[in-house]
């Protein structure tokens, strides 16, 4: 899904996990309900008939904030900030 926005391609995908991140919903693409055949369905044509020139610029400036070396920042200060908690103390 990141590849494909970062191509420009707005993403239609399952409203799950990652991809909650990735696609930001009603702007870069559209996220549906799992399994639901319909919805992704609606979901592609709205992208084909009214939006996809407006989502595939914003998916593009999107996947720009997931380069590795931001990714690798924010894991750096997530673990920085683990070092500096009190642990957990178990009785």
């Amino acid at each position: 899904a990141l590849e494909a926005a970062a191509c420009g391609t707005p993403v239609v995908a399952s409203d799950v996990g990652g991809l909650r991140i990735v696609d930001d919903d009603g702007r870069t693409g559209f996220l549906v309900e799992e399994r639901d055949a319909q919805a992704f369905a609606e979901a592609v044509e709205s992208v084909l008939d009214t939006h996809h020139a407006e989502m595939s610029v914003r998916s593009v400036q999107h996947a720009s904030q997931f380069r590795w070396n931001i990714a690798a920042a924010r894991l750096r200060r997530h673990y920085h900030d683990l070092g500096v908690r009190a642990p957990v103390q178990c009785s």
